[in-house]
């Protein structure tokens, strides 16, 4: 049996972008759904994986080096694996999902463009494979960066495909979304900068004091 695209409404399912998108939307059939939905599972799971391979090291690398300097400050070394302080990263991480995690989910899953169980299983794959050979080389990476970019490319492709012209394509990304999410990626990087310098110099100046 072979499986077909079949158009539908999906205006519950599948809810349009907050912007201007693609009204020829195709949705995919329910025998394409049960395929891609426990794969989606699988995906996730890969998903968590390499998140924690990356994002736990970048918000629990200083706490660990500290720590280590703090146990030995001569001579310190950092072979010694710290799996509790890992651990306690990993629980920070999905303690944060649950309590903030929402709004961020709905983003991603249904405002950037509509999204399918084969979309987000090509999403969440390809965002992965991305954030685990940077973990695998020692680069910090945004697992962030790597899923908005990967739904804009699945996004685009689908729509492309399904309608058989790029532009239409296109149109199924909300574009002004991205472009709200790009200069938060952008001002963050000097506000980060400026409140890391202040936050460091009342405490050098109030509780450090000079060497």
């Amino acid at each position: 049996e072979s499986f077909q695209l079949v158009p539908k409404d999906t205006n519950q399912d599948n809810p349009k972008p907050s912007g201007e998108s693609n009204d020829n939307f195709v949705d995919e059939s329910d025998d394409i759904k049960r395929i891609f939905r426990p794969l989606q599972v699988l995906a996730a799971c890969f998903g968590a994986l390499t998140h924690g391979s990356n994002d736990v090291g970048n918000c629990i690398g200083p706490l660990v080096t500290v720590w280590y300097i703090y146990k030995t400050p001569i001579n310190y070394s950092t072979e010694t694996q710290m799996y509790g302080i890992l651990l306690w990263g990993g629980i920070g991480i999905s303690l944060g999902l649950v309590c903030f995690g929402k709004r961020v989910i709905v983003t991603m899953g249904s405002k950037i463009s509509r999204m399918t169980p084969s979309l987000g299983f090509t999403v969440v794959l390809t965002a992965s494979i991305v954030v685990m050979i940077c973990s695998i080389t020692g680069i910090p990476t945004s697992t962030t960066h790597c899923q908005v970019m990967g739904v804009v490319g699945a996004g685009v492709a689908k729509g492309w495909v399904d309608n058989g012209a790029f532009r239409e394509g296109i149109k199924t990304i909300d574009f002004s979304l991205i472009g709200n999410i790009a200069v938060s990626w952008i001002v963050t990087i000097p506000f980060a900068f400026t409140l890391s310098a202040i936050i460091y110099a009342v405490a050098r100046v109030v509780i450090i004091g000079p060497y």
